[in-house]
C-alpha cells in the first residue's frame, strides 16, 4: 500500500512540476525562478523511485534520497533568490557537494545491514537543517513582503520541520519495533511520514499562489499604468484642442 501512495503523490508533484515550469516559461522576463519547477520535478522524481524501488531494485531508494534532498535544497536557493543574496560560485560548490556526499554515503548504508534508522537519520537531519535555513530566508524575506502566502509557506515550512523532527526522534529512540523497513513502519511512524509528504504538497501549491498573485499584481500596474497614459493623452488632446480654438 505505502508503494502506491508514493506514486499518487508523484503524479500530483507531476502535475505541480508542469504547471510550475509553464509559468516559468511563460514569465521567466519578469524574474520567475527555475528553482520553484526543479524542486517540484524532484520530489515527483523522489516519490516515483520510492514507489517502484520494491517492485525493482533498491538502487532506486539511493535516487529517491537524493532527489528528495536536492528538492529541499533548491528551495533554500529559490528563498535567498527572493531576497536577492545569490550565492558565489564556490559557496554554490561547496553547498552543491552535500547532495552528493547523501548520495555515496547512503548507497553505502544502503548496502549494509540493519541501517534503515541511521538512513532515515541520515535524510531527515539533513532536510530539518535546510527547512530551518529556509525558515531563516522566508522571515528575511517577509520584512519586505507581507503577504499572506508568505506567511503560509512559513508555517507550511515549520509544520514540516515538527514533523521531521518528531519522526527522527520516534524512529531513533521512540518506536519499539525492530524490524524497520521504508514500506513497514509502526503506524505513527507512517502517520509522521505521509503528513511531511502532504504538507510538501501544499508547499509546492502555495508557491504557486505566490507566483500567480505575483503575477496579477504584475498585470494591475500594466493595467494601470496604461489607464494613466490613456488619462495624461486625453488631456493632452483637451489641451490641443482648447488651444486651436484659441487660435
Amino acid at each position: 500500500a505505502n508503494q502506491i501512495f508514493f506514486i499518487v503523490f508523484s503524479l500530483i508533484a507531476l502535475g505541480l512540476f508542469l504547471s510550475a515550469l509553464y509559468q516559468y516559461r511563460a514569465n521567466r522576463a519578469d524574474g520567475f525562478s527555475i528553482y520553484w519547477p526543479l524542486s517540484a520535478g524532484l520530489f515527483s522524481l523522489s516519490s516515483f523511485c520510492f514507489g517502484i524501488a520494491l517492485w525493482t531494485h533498491q538502487f532506486f531508494l539511493t535516487i529517491a534520497n537524493t532527489s528528495f534532498i536536492l528538492s529541499v535544497f533548491l528551495l533554500v536557493f529559490l528563498y535567498r533568490s527572493w531576497n536577492q543574496r545569490e550565492f558565489t560560485k564556490l559557496q554554490a560548490l561547496m553547498l552543491w557537494l552535500i547532495p552528493v556526499f547523501i548520495f555515496f554515503f547512503y548507497d553505502y548504508l544502503r548496502a549494509a545491514p540493519d541501517t534503515f534508522k541511521y538512513r532515515v537519520a541520515l535524510i531527515t537531519i539533513t532536510q530539518e537543517l535546510f527547512l530551518v535555513w529556509q525558515i531563516s530566508e522566508l522571515r528575511s524575506y517577509y520584512k519586505k513582503d507581507r503577504t499572506l502566502v508568505v506567511k503560509w509557506l512559513i508555517f507550511l515550512t515549520a509544520f514540516t520541520l515538527l514533523g521531521e523532527i518528531s519522526r527522527t526522534l520516534w524512529v531513533l529512540v521512540g518506536s519499539t519495533q525492530t524490524n524497520f523497513f521504508l514500506y513497514a513502519q509502526d503506524a505513527l511512524a507512517t502517520t509522521l511520514l505521509w503528513i511531511g509528504y502532504g504538507s510538501t504538497i501544499l508547499l509546492y501549491v502555495a508557491l504557486g499562489g505566490y507566483y500567480l498573485e505575483k503575477q496579477i499584481r504584475k498585470e494591475h500596474q500594466i493595467i494601470g499604468a496604461l489607464e494613466k497614459s490613456k488619462e495624461e493623452n486625453q488631456k493632452i488632446t483637451e489641451l490641443l484642442k482648447e488651444k486651436e480654438r484659441l487660435i
